[in-house]
């Protein structure tokens, strides 16, 4: 079964992955990153999961993805000294993927904001290599974010600025998500659509700006309140 829809060609630089979260162990979704890395080489990094044991993120990622073709590292990254170390962040000019792991946002961003090691994620992309996100930190990279604390948009880091994500989104409607998911619809810009991120599924950001779904799910936008009849048509230009 393939897991990716709407795939376009690729330009000459790279892919960006937004993920809802829970995905790590599915074999589907490991095999549709590998494929959509240029290479083997994944560098993982936990700077979110600093305060949730980070050496065992790393070792869930590596487990999930290493049986499926990747040559893992980890960069164990968990302060603004950390990103800001050349040695450490050098190590990214040989990956061909990198592989942000779920956490706090808010801890996420204050940490690689302005660093050597957020400038090598976007040389990263740049270069055409593949850059995912898994659930709170997708959300860092859309500017604006959405807070964890209430749901309302806030400062971002970027790349993607043609929409936002509310990530862990679940089926049960009883989810607390579902309430922040609703504030932040409410809450943002009129202009900017907002994507509700559900677990184990996500979005593929081409370098072509159009977006493509990730999961056996197609995803669902919001724009001024209302849902959006063509989610993935509305993010197209997300940089």
């Amino acid at each position: 079964m393939s897991l990716v829809r709407e795939d376009h060609q690729m330009a000459s630089h790279g892919t960006l992955v937004l993920l809802g979260g829970g995905e790590v162990g599915d074999p589907d979704l490991g095999s549709a990153l590998v494929t959509l890395a240029p290479g083997p080489r994944v560098a993982i990094i936990p700077m979110a999961s600093a305060f949730e044991q980070p050496e065992a993120a790393v070792m869930a990622v590596g487990g999930w993805l290493h049986p499926l073709g990747a040559e893992v590292e980890g960069l164990m990254a968990s302060s603004r000294a950390d990103a800001d170390l050349d040695e450490l962040a050098q190590r990214l000019d040989d990956a061909d993927a990198a592989y942000l792991c779920d956490g706090s946002a808010l801890h996420l961003r204050t940490t690689l904001k302005a660093t050597v090691l957020f400038d090598r994620l976007l040389a990263l992309l740049d270069r055409g290599g593949l850059l995912v996100a898994s659930g709170e930190a997708a959300t860092v990279l859309c500017n604006p974010m959405v807070d964890p604390r209430g749901g309302a948009p806030t400062v971002g880091l970027g790349p993607v600025t043609g929409f936002t994500v509310v990530p862990h989104v679940g089926d049960d409607m009883d989810d607390p998500n579902a309430d922040k998911l609703q504030r932040t619809v409410d809450m943002a810009p009129r202009g900017l659509p907002v994507v509700a991120l559900r677990r184990r599924t996500g979005l593929i950001c081409h370098p072509d700006g159009t977006v493509s779904a990730l999961g056996d799910e197609l995803p669902v936008a919001y724009r001024g309140g209302e849902q959006l009849p063509d989610a993935l048509g509305s993010l197209a230009g997300w940089r």
